[in-house]
């Protein structure tokens, strides 16, 4: 493997400066301003920034998936919270409806 000598190289950004490391994603050689650590690794600027884009990008599909969920579990607890409401009221009206008839009944043994 060839043995680099970072002396030689200048600064992609800045020619007339002395390059001090090498971005790892594109191998270029930098100056120490142009490079980020990023994940215990070397990064310019332009690469760095790349790597936090398709982050952002995965995250947002992320939550656009938390978002239908969330919608979709909210909907399904209306329609059993209004089920249970319409059961509720059903049988209340029933007992009610069926009370007379009841007392009729009782009065007709007598």
């Amino acid at each position: 493997m060839e043995k680099l000598n970072l002396k030689k190289q200048k600064c992609f950004n800045h020619g007339e400066r002395e390059a001090v490391a090498m971005c790892l994603q594109c191998h270029r050689h930098f100056c120490r301003e142009c490079v980020t650590k990023h994940d215990e690794r070397l990064l310019c600027n332009n690469c760095l920034s790349k790597i936090i884009e398709e982050k952002k990008k995965k995250k947002v599909n992320f939550s656009f998936l938390k978002l239908i969920i969330l919608y979709f579990a909210t909907f399904i607890s209306l329609i059993l919270v209004f089920f249970t409401v319409y059961i509720c009221l059903n049988q209340s009206i029933k007992s009610q409806l069926d009370l007379p008839s009841q007392i009729n009944t009782v009065e007709e043994d007598k």
